[in-house]
């Protein structure tokens, strides 16, 4: 903001993802939305004068989260309770560990509340405000702008499209994020469709290979992981403006980060076989083997990241297909 900061006084939350932070500041007859990255920020001005609706829509975001958090404790859970019956370290105190995480972050979520996304409409644009992410926040912060929009233009009216809060008359008039989107080309379906089937492959496959004990599993299963990741960056930079805000763009960047972490993890599984297997070092198909047949330890670690990707893969898969099918039909009914 520079020397100009003193002027703006900075609006409650902000979103932050690698590289990019998020923030809102209130000028004097205007706000001001910074988007700041390593090597530069963007700025966008709302007068005030020039708002016509504010539209605050609950989303199932915080229903995602908690059952992902839920998933990662039934099975660390499980898993510290079919450990050894003289607890140690790592076969009881790391998936008990991760269970304790997951049931933290399960009642964060809760107290923290339902989100919702966050829209501002002026006459030329509808701009989703990202760092507006709880319900409870983003109507406290529709009321103030409602506040500041009225002193510089008459009457206001907010739009709660929430489910638990009256809307009021003729709310239809302003535009969802599903009508925002059919101004931006036709939904093309397949590479999601392709992504999500891919992604329960790969969970399947990842729940087979600690019954069948089968290097062939597991190699499949690491192709599919590959294939996945690739569909996931296709989709998210092909259809990126068709899904900007929906449960079918948080599904798919869920999607990118489980696969990416899958494939980290699958990358210290290699760099941890080539320190056990440094006679391997020239023996390229030897090495692959011993990487593949270490997946296959009985070691709780190992079967916990094992069993957690793929319980992952299996939750986004299900979750993205039914995504996809909402998507597509939500963008009929709004045409």
């Amino acid at each position: 903001m520079g020397r100009t900061s003193s002027v703006y006084k900075k609006l409650p939350g902000h979103w932050r993802a690698p590289f990019t932070r998020r923030t809102l500041w209130q000028g004097p007859d205007h706000l001001l939305w910074v988007e700041k990255t390593l090597m530069q920020e963007h700025y966008r001005r709302f007068y005030f004068k020039d708002i016509q609706a504010v539209i605050v829509r609950r989303n199932w975001r915080h229903h995602i989260w908690t059952l992902f958090w839920a998933v990662l404790v039934c099975v660390s859970g499980s898993l510290a309770m079919l450990s050894t019956e003289t607890p140690d370290l790592p076969d009881f105190f790391v998936p008990a560990g991760f269970a304790l995480l997951g049931g933290i972050a399960v009642l964060i979520n809760l107290l923290r509340g339902p989100c919702s996304e966050f829209y501002l409409q002026t006459a030329v644009q509808l701009e989703r405000l990202t760092n507006m992410v709880r319900q409870r926040r983003a109507l406290k912060m529709a009321d103030r702008i409602k506040a500041l929009a009225e002193k510089a233009q008459g009457p206001f009216r907010v739009t709660a499209a929430t489910g638990d809060r009256g809307a009021g008359a003729g709310a239809n008039r302003f535009p969802t994020a599903a009508h925002a989107t059919e101004t931006q080309g036709p939904f093309q379906p397949r590479l999601h469709w392709a992504l999500f089937a891919v992604l329960l492959c790969q969970g399947a496959l990842g729940g087979l290979q600690l019954w069948l004990r089968q290097p062939w599993l597991v190699a499949l299963g690491l192709i599919a992981l590959g294939v996945a990741m690739v569909l996931a960056i296709i989709a998210l930079v092909r259809g990126h403006r068709q899904i900007k805000g929906t449960l079918l763009g948080v599904i798919t960047w869920l999607t990118l980060a489980l696969t990416a972490a899958n494939g980290l993890s699958a990358y210290g599984l290699f760099i941890y076989t080539t320190t056990l297997k440094p006679q391997y070092s020239y023996d390229h198909t030897a090495l692959l083997m011993a990487f593949l047949e270490l997946h296959l330890e009985d070691s709780t670690l190992i079967m916990a990241i094992v069993l957690g990707f793929a319980a992952g893969a299996l939750l986004l898969g299900g979750i993205g297909s039914i995504a996809v099918v909402m998507h597509g039909g939500r963008r009929i009914k709004a045409a």
